[in-house]
């Protein structure tokens, strides 16, 4: 891949530790749940039991060369993919026939001092306002044929809101892809907490019962 989405480069520092416990059903069937917590920042999701989990060291690897560092980023960040073995390439990879999603909390951080806005939170990942697309688009900006699927505001108990979209890009030789993601930030707009989901756009029509009730599972509790 070759672009590099802004905001995770400069502002959104990535890193470690996760918390896993899984689904208490009854009787002897599995789980239908993997419940995935950073218990610190009381950030929540769940996966499908059969969803695999990107080994953390794989991750870490696969950020650092993608942010051409040397250091694991300091801050929490998890991943899935919707098999086994789970494999950290799909973090950027345009031909998935499997979700991948991870998640990640960190500070707000901004090279230009600008404060956190809702268009901040729109184009966290990937450029998805009007605006942001025409400036990345004169820079030369690799993906194309954007197409808005959902656009809707999201407000937690706490003070915490947000932003979930759904959105297709492409890659120039590989199939549409579509972006399923909620961010949120605090009250005081000095975190934020982003789930990032995505797959080609034939994979997530396939799956996208699932895929909702796991986007509709991220939540962030009041301390």
């Amino acid at each position: 891949m070759a672009f590099k989405p802004r905001h995770v480069v400069q502002g959104l520092a990535w890193g470690g530790a996760f918390l896993l416990a899984s689904a208490l059903v009854s009787g002897c069937s599995p789980a239908q749940y993997t419940y995935v917590s950073d218990s610190g920042n009381s950030t929540y999701f769940k996966v499908p039991h059969y969803w695999g989990q990107v080994s953390s060291t794989d991750l870490c690897h696969q950020l650092e060369s993608y942010s051409q560092t040397s250091t694991c980023p300091a801050y929490w960040t998890t991943a899935y993919e919707g098999q086994r073995p789970a494999a950290a390439s799909g973090f950027l990879d345009f031909d998935l026939n499997k979700p991948f999603i991870y998640a990640q909390v960190t500070p707000y951080q901004s090279t230009s001092a600008t404060a956190l806005t809702d268009q901040t939170l729109e184009d966290a990942f990937l450029p998805v306002s009007e605006s942001s697309r025409e400036t990345e688009a004169e820079e030369g900006f690799p993906l194309t044929n954007f197409k808005s699927l959902l656009d809707e505001p999201v407000s937690l108990n706490g003070g915490y809101h947000g932003v979930r979209e759904v959105f297709d890009y492409t890659e120039a030789g590989a199939p549409a892809n579509t972006f399923d993601e909620v961010v949120l930030t605090n009250g005081n707009n000095s975190d934020i907490y982003m789930l990032l989901l995505h797959c080609t756009a034939s994979c997530y029509a396939q799956d996208k019962t699932t895929i909702n009730d796991v986007m509709s599972s991220f939540t962030v509790r009041s301390n």
